[in-house]
Order: structure tokens, then C-alpha cells, then sequence
């Protein structure tokens, strides 16, 4: 007599009682095959399926990070087991490996041994326990990248013609408590420009020399923004305006200046450049002091390696003078007392004799009056009336030499007695002969 377990699914591995009796046994069950069996008993046990296993490396890669572990991935090893029952299985994931050395290179040795936790099952009822699992080991050759290391100069700055500054950086990016000194390299730090390049932004590159062990370990990168991190601006040119004088009404002179600042070698001249020099002053500007601008015209290739700038002193660097002779001062005098005259006098001792003065209208007490020195005194108005115009041909010359002066006289008539001056104008010489 037999017992077929074939069309059911058996029990898992394990010693089972009160099974059937049967003389013969057959092909095992769907879980594994029955491997002992008492007749008179009834005692039968089921023991674990066994496992094929294969796999392989490919080329595992990591960059350098000090260690000896590799991941393993779908995409760098296989794996796989069979020989699992009634459609179950089990599919390979990852797994975490060792290359034989830390250090970067190719070629070098990687190993794995699998675990169950490196796989994931499938299918009804599924245990581990019920199969045996193979020796499930990986090995092959893997890479491990040099790790780059980022050169990061400092910004620095010049000015066109000047010396080039000292340089200098960072190096960042090691691992495992490395560092650049520590492990006995060094950098420095160098640019193509030089006294002689034009206003703009160069690169800083950073040279770096590592020490052993690790030197294969790293690669050097340098920083996107050591392209530009040296800034050479433009020199600074003077326009110097000579200074220069003038009469009033006298003519504008010829304007000339200096422009320096040129470096290595450079002119304004030689290198095709220009300057003129202007005013805002005329003729007719007052006496007084002027700005003299230099306009400064640069040429290619250095126009755009300087800047002008205008000297403080060009602001007053024009002076006009007041036409000889004239007046420089008046003296005005008040009569003390209850006065009745203000008498206004040239101050030069040398004698004004080409200044006219045009006497404006003096308000005293209720009347209005202008007088000149060849005038009786002026007949009077009422007071509120409008001041008494200045007569034609009133214009008159003084001369202190002469002993010329001019009379305001506020005169008592019609009854009333002459109380005083109480304000004036100040009386201006003319500018102009």
C-alpha cells in the first residue's frame, strides 16, 4: 500500500504523529521530501528542501570615502536561488560588501556573503526554515573613485599698474578627519594676471599638492568662482586746471591743465589722447572766483583702464578781478545828531575817476528825495507819493582825490523841520567803465 503526498501541500519541515499508515513511501511532498517514517507508530518527519545558488560582480564602484565597504545593488551584482517548491521564491535586492583595500584604485578585490535579509520571498506559506540554504558568496573586482576636493581661492582685488596682491585660499572636502596639512600637502595660489592687465576680472587657480597616503585618494577641483575672483579696477587720472586770472569784461584767457596718474609708461599724449580745459565764466561774469574743468578724451587700448577725476582745486582755479580803478569800498556817513544829510564818499585813496554811481532814491521823514552834487537841493514831495525818478544824465562821477561826494539832504520847508534820516540804500558802483 502507498501514500501519496504529491497533490497537497504538506506540512512544513518537522516530526508529525498519527500520519497514515502506509508500507511504501512515495515521491516527497510538495514541501519537501518525507525522510523517515515509523510504520507501527505513525511517526513520520519532513525535512528542508536544498538551495541552488549563483552570482556574480559587476564592477561595484563607489567614490573614495575612507572605508572598505561596497554596496551592492541590482545594477552591480546578481543573485539567485533555486530549487524552491509549490511556486515559492525568493529575488535577490542588495547586499553590503568589502573591498580588500580603502584606498582608491580599480580592480580591486570585492567579496560578499549573502543573507536571507538580502532577498525577498514570494508564494503561499513561505519559511525559510524549510529549505536549505546554500553557501551564498560574491566575488569579483570593483573601483573606488578618487573623491574631488574643492580649491576655493579668496576674492582680491588691484588697481590697474599696481602690484599684484598676495593670494590666497581654502581646501575643502576631505574625510575621515583628513586634511590638507595634516596629511603633509600644501597649496598655493597663482593668476595670469599681471601690473600690466587691463581693468576686469581674473582667475585665481589653486595649486594643490597632496601628501601620501593619500594622495591617489583625491582629485582637485577647483571653485566656479576662481574664474573671476580677482578684480583689477581702473586707475585714477587728475585733471589739473593752472590756474588762471582775469579782469571783468576782460576776455576769457587761454585754459591749460595738467592730467597725471598714467602708469607703466602710458601719456595721455602717446597713447592718441586729449584734453581741453572750459569754463562757465564770460565776459560779463562779477568779479569772483570760477571752475576751470578739464575735459580728458582716452584712447583704446587704455581707455578702459582709467577714470578721470577733476582736482579739488579746479573749482576756484579761474579768478576775475574788478576792472581798474574801480572802487573797492564805499564809506556811507551818517550826520550825528538830528541828522539831515547822508553823505556817501569813494574809500580808495588813489581816486576812482571812472565809476559811476547812480544814487538810488533815500526815504526820510515824509519826503522822497535825490540830489547829486551839482543839484540845489531837490524840491520835496509829500510824504506817500511816489520817490522822485533819477534825472537823466544824474549818473555822477566820484572822485575821493577830487573830494567828491554825493548828498542825500532831507531839507526843512513848508513849515517843517528836517527830523532825521531813518534809512537808506546802499549806493553800488557800477561794474562796468
Amino acid at each position: 500500500m502507498t501514500t501519496d503526498f504529491s497533490t497537497s501541500v504538506g506540512p512544513n519541515v518537522g516530526v508529525y504523529l498519527n500520519t497514515p499508515f502506509v508500507s511504501t513511501l512515495s515521491a516527497p511532498t510538495t514541501q519537501s521530501s518525507i525522510g523517515f517514517y515509523n510504520e507501527n507508530s505513525g511517526v513520520y518527519s519532513i525535512t528542508p528542501a536544498t538551495l541552488s545558488f549563483t552570482g556574480s560582480l559587476s564592477n561595484p564602484t563607489k567614490t573614495y570615502d575612507g572605508t572598505t565597504a561596497a554596496t551592492l545593488t541590482t545594477l552591480n551584482s546578481s543573485a539567485a536561488l533555486s530549487g524552491f517548491v509549490n511556486g515559492q521564491g525568493a529575488t535577490y535586492t542588495a547586499a553590503t560588501g568589502s573591498y580588500s583595500t580603502a584606498n582608491a584604485g580599480t580592480g580591486i578585490s570585492v567579496s560578499a556573503t549573502l543573507g536571507t535579509g538580502d532577498f525577498t520571498t514570494s508564494g503561499s506559506g513561505f519559511s525559510w526554515s524549510n529549505y536549505s540554504l546554500p553557501t551564498m558568496t560574491l566575488a569579483g573586482t570593483g573601483t573606488i573613485m578618487p573623491l574631488p576636493v574643492t580649491a576655493t581661492a579668496n576674492s582680491s582685488t588691484m588697481t590697474y599698474g599696481g602690484t599684484v596682491p598676495t593670494l590666497s585660499g581654502t581646501v575643502t572636502g576631505f574625510v575621515n578627519g583628513q586634511t590638507l596639512a595634516g596629511d603633509g600637502g600644501n597649496a598655493t595660489w597663482s593668476t595670469s594676471a599681471t601690473s600690466t592687465s587691463s581693468a576686469g576680472q581674473y582667475g585665481i587657480t589653486g595649486n594643490v599638492t597632496l601628501g601620501s597616503p593619500y594622495a591617489g585618494d583625491y582629485t582637485i577641483t577647483q571653485a566656479s568662482d576662481n574664474a573671476t575672483a580677482l578684480t583689477i579696477g581702473k586707475a585714477d587720472l587728475t585733471a589739473t586746471a593752472n590756474s588762471a586770472t582775469m579782469t571783468y569784461g576782460g576776455t576769457v584767457p587761454s585754459l591749460s591743465g595738467t592730467v597725471t596718474g598714467f602708469v607703466n609708461g602710458q601719456t595721455l599724449a602717446g597713447d592718441g589722447g586729449s584734453a581741453t580745459w572750459s569754463t562757465s565764466a564770460t565776459s560779463t561774469s562779477s568779479a569772483g572766483q570760477y571752475g576751470i574743468a578739464g575735459n580728458v578724451t582716452l584712447v583704446s587700448p587704455y581707455s578702459g583702464d582709467y577714470t578721470i577725476t577733476e582736482a579739488s582745486g579746479n573749482a576756484t582755479a579761474l579768478t576775475i578781478t574788478e576792472a581798474s580803478g574801480n572802487a573797492t569800498a564805499l564809506t556811507i556817513t551818517e550826520a550825528s545828531g538830528n541828522a539831515t544829510a547822508l553823505t556817501i564818499t569813494a574809500a580808495t585813496s588813489s581816486g576812482v575817476t571812472t565809476t559811476q554811481i547812480v544814487p538810488e532814491v533815500q526815504t526820510v521823514l515824509g519826503f522822497d528825495n535825490v540830489v547829486t552834487p551839482s543839484e540845489a537841493p531837490a524840491s520835496t514831495a509829500s510824504s506817500g507819493s511816489s520817490p522822485s525818478p533819477v534825472p537823466s544824465g544824474s549818473a555822477t562821477p566820484l572822485s575821493s582825490s577830487g573830494g567828491t561826494t554825493l548828498t542825500v539832504l532831507q531839507p526843512a520847508e513848508d513849515g517843517m523841520t528836517g527830523e532825521g534820516i531813518i534809512s537808506y540804500e546802499t549806493v553800488k558802483p557800477s561794474k562796468r567803465p
